[in-house]
């Protein structure tokens, strides 16, 4: 169960961190986005070819989709692990509740910035 515990927790932490990317390259201009990948080509080579910025943008939202399908399926096992009845609807339900809790904490950050 440890493992599952530490497996969710990498996979919460690379969700903040592609998610934060993905809201941050939708609020770049594809211009800009251009210059960043002109200026830094590195840091985007995992996410695309050279200088593809709808590529960046598909590929980053794949991933935290990814990373959502994975914690879904570490919280249901976590629950199944602990015996829960209905493991699948109460790990749905608890991930659903946390995803919202999330997404509303961003849409607030996001109108203040």
């Amino acid at each position: 169960m440890i493992f599952v515990l530490l497996g969710s927790a990498v996979c919460y932490g690379f969700f903040l961190l592609f998610e934060a990317f993905a809201i941050a390259l939708d609020r770049l201009s594809p211009i800009k986005i251009r210059g960043l990948l002109e200026e830094h080509p590195e840091h985007f080579r995992l996410l695309s070819g050279p200088g593809e910025v709808e590529i960046i943008r598909t590929t980053t939202k794949v991933l935290v989709q990814i990373l959502l399908l994975l914690g879904l399926l570490t919280v249901v096992q976590i629950f199944g692990i602990l015996g829960v009845v209905h493991h699948w609807a109460w790990g749905g339900a608890t991930f659903l509740l946390g995803w919202l809790l999330y997404a509303a904490k961003i849409e607030d950050y996001a109108s203040r910035s």
